[in-house]
């Protein structure tokens, strides 16, 4: 797992910095899913079919914001 300041600077994860935004990026979903406890139940909350979709591209899932991000395109129109 590696951790990127906005301004791309590797940082440890403990890394604060103020304000900045820090992104952090996986090799791919299921890296994700180890290391984040928040990205495993959201995934798990999915439907199963997203569920299956996502895992066709798991080198595309590096990030809790980048599994939303598919998971709303998945979703969008079931409402």
């Amino acid at each position: 797992m590696q951790i990127f300041s906005a301004a791309g600077i590797i940082l440890p994860r403990a890394a604060i910095l103020g304000t900045e935004v820090i992104s952090v990026q996986y090799k791919d979903l299921y890296a994700l899913l180890r290391g984040e406890p928040e990205a495993r139940r959201y995934f798990d909350s999915l439907p199963s079919y997203a569920r299956e979709q996502i895992q066709t591209r798991p080198d595309g899932v590096n990030s809790l914001a980048s599994l939303k991000d598919y998971a709303d395109n998945l979703l969008r129109g079931d409402d």
